[in-house]
């Protein structure tokens, strides 16, 4: 596999992740409305998926970041919609979690 295959594989494993995390947010907000005992250990399953894919998604921004940006670096590679895509949301993602935590 070439840089460029590589590099596309970690986008679309970073969206992939993001989309796993949205469904169970929205899964995990319907069943805590529905507040029903029976869903608890699925409540619990959700929270925990939840939450990995939280720190999954900001571990690989990050390295993304640290691709994308290297000093050492030759050649500036151009970022392409979904590098940009996923950079914005987690700049607002950062945003509202800071904004969450300090209000707390």
């Amino acid at each position: 596999m070439d840089r460029i295959s590589l590099y596309l594989n970690f986008i679309f494993f970073i969206i992939i992740i993001k989309i796993i995390f949205i469904c169970s947010t929205i899964t995990l907000l319907i069943l805590k409305h529905k507040n029903e005992t029976k869903y608890e250990k699925i409540i619990n399953v959700l929270s925990y998926v939840k939450e990995k894919t939280r720190l999954i998604f900001k571990v690989c921004v990050s390295i993304l970041l640290i691709i994308l940006f290297n000093p050492r670096q030759q050649n500036d590679q151009e970022i392409d919609y979904e590098a940009k895509l996923i950079l914005y949301l987690y700049g607002i993602l950062t945003i509202i979690e800071t904004g969450v935590d300090s209000f707390r």
